[in-house]
């Protein structure tokens, strides 16, 4: 029994030792750009910028806080955005994740839009389980993360709004 119980508190202190927490410096990694090209992660050690690991079946729920960066114009010199699509966790084929991810490409034309057929950005940056939600990430151009969240609605979503903006700010 004793063993059990070790065991299980060494594996709740491995999971959350592996995942990304505030501050920790982030890798390099390869994606698919909308032109279905592999592309290195651009902006890493070049300026701040939130990323968006998302989940297309819950893509929507971020667009509160993607509109309320926008509106911002925030110096593209000094700020980027990047929405990541998990196309790992979903039914939706590959082929149809990238003609909408065009689609969200032109909708916001400031923002990247890159999509992640193999898990590579969880893997990398130790995300964990990325189904059905949506990770925010702000990275500095120290390519420390500043901010991490994980939203499950809009709801949660609008309400990192001004943690988001506020981080962003401090930072820029």
């Amino acid at each position: 029994m004793k063993q059990k119980i070790v065991f299980i508190i060494l594996a709740i202190i491995t999971s959350f030792i592996a995942h990304s927490q505030v501050g920790n410096k982030v890798p390099v990694v390869t994606l698919t750009d909308v032109n279905n090209a592999s592309v290195a992660l651009p902006y890493l050690g070049e300026k701040l910028f939130v990323l968006f690991y998302v989940d297309p079946d819950v893509q929507e729920i971020i667009d509160p806080l993607s509109e309320a960066l926008d509106a911002k114009k925030y110096p593209t010199n000094k700020f980027g955005a990047i929405g990541v699509i998990n196309c790992k966790d979903t039914w939706i084929p590959n082929a149809a994740i990238l003609a909408k991810a065009r689609q969200k490409q032109d909708r916001f034309p400031k923002s990247l839009v890159l999509l992640d057929e193999d898990y590579a950005l969880p893997n990398t940056w130790n995300l964990g389980k990325c189904n059905g939600i949506a990770k925010i990430i702000v990275v500095g151009k120290d390519k420390n993360i500043k901010y991490l969240e994980t939203v499950k609605s809009g709801e949660e979503c609008k309400n990192c709004i001004s943690a988001v903006i506020r981080t962003v700010e401090s930072d820029i």
